[in-house]
């Protein structure tokens, strides 16, 4: 059975420190270590391209394992920024690099998230098929080559960093059946968060007659709005928040979402990924974390209000609590 035997990493020391960065950005502290996840975005060291980053990574598997470099077969690298314009395919730099044999097969795969999954049935099913014993996926991506700073949507998220993983006989890991598919009609229903000019994107990503609904500006109020864009593919793009809403019409809105939608969170249908929950009477701290830096925000706490709140009082109640703190709110 071919799986993996072992995986190793190379992580650049230089980088950017997400709390200093996210401060340029009017970001706290507590949205790094909450929404992003990552502290510190490693950055490619001086003169350093991807191929030198995947040797790097295949290097710290030669070290951290039993494979040596004259017993590898086929070397695939995984990565949407190469070398260059791309030619040499970075697979071949990296052979080069590392002076494998010259009966190693060596190629690329373009892909982004999706790519280590990909290449990972790719390298089991080429060694399979050829007989070869010992293949070498590398996922190689420094995306501060791509990224324009400063950009609030992309420099907080994305490092520079590879991975090595050896596949062969007798593995470490069973890599169990992997589901691939691919639909390009879009999607029926696409939530914006973004807005700015994110928006033509985001229509692009909605399928013909689909619906776009824009719910935050957290990219910015204004955008190049593509009405020709917007026409040709016949959608539905809905604005929508809470704070020009009276209350009565907030009020609509939980006891319809309530007889809707309630039943498919009790089922499991519906899931949120919780941060932390709070007692109904510690409403007012979860307010103070979701809006530290924005308190006039009424639309973004009444929307999270619903994610977190933990209570076993009826919609009529929850609705009037609810009520009471888009008031308090507003006049802010």
């Amino acid at each position: 059975m071919i799986g993996i035997k072992a995986i190793s990493s190379y992580i650049p020391k230089e980088g950017v420190d997400n709390f200093k960065q996210a401060e340029t950005f009017e970001e706290s502290a507590l949205f790094v270590e909450t929404k992003l996840g990552a502290r510190f975005l490693p950055r490619l060291e001086q003169g350093d391209d991807t191929s030198d980053i995947a040797v790097k990574a295949v290097g710290a598997l030669l070290c951290e394992s039993d494979l040596a470099k004259e017993d590898i077969d086929a070397l695939i690298v995984v990565t949407q920024n190469p070398d260059g314009q791309g030619l040499p395919h970075c697979a071949a730099l990296v052979h080069k690099k590392l002076a494998l044999p010259t009966h190693v097969a060596a190629f690329d795969v373009s892909l982004g998230c999706s790519g280590y999954v990909y290449g990972l049935s790719i390298l089991q099913g080429f060694l399979a098929a050829s007989g070869k014993k010992n293949g070498v996926l590398v996922t190689a991506d420094p995306y501060s080559k791509v990224i324009t700073t400063p950009n609030r949507t992309t420099s907080m998220l994305f490092g520079d960093a590879a991975t090595a993983t050896w596949m062969g006989e007798n593995p470490q890991l069973v890599v169990s059946d992997c589901s691939f598919g691919t639909d390009g009609k879009g999607a029926d229903v696409l939530i914006d968060m973004l807005s700015g000019d994110f928006v033509n994107k985001n229509m692009e990503a909605t399928k013909i007659n689909g619906h776009l609904i824009n719910i935050g500006r957290l990219a910015g109020m204004n955008g190049n709005f593509n009405y020709d864009l917007h026409a040709k593919r016949r959608l539905h793009y809905v604005g929508t928040t809470g704070r020009t809403r009276s209350v009565e019409e907030n009020l609509d809105v939980a006891r319809v979402a309530n007889k809707d939608l309630w039943d498919h969170v009790v089922d499991g249908n519906i899931r949120h990924v919780i941060f932390k929950t709070f007692r109904l009477n510690e409403a007012s701290d979860a307010l103070n974390i979701m809006n530290e830096k924005n308190k006039k925000d009424a639309n973004k706490i009444i929307g999270d209000i619903c994610n977190i709140i933990q209570t076993s009082v009826s919609v009529e109640v929850m609705a009037d609590k609810t009520a009471e703190m888009v008031k308090e709110e507003s006049n802010l």
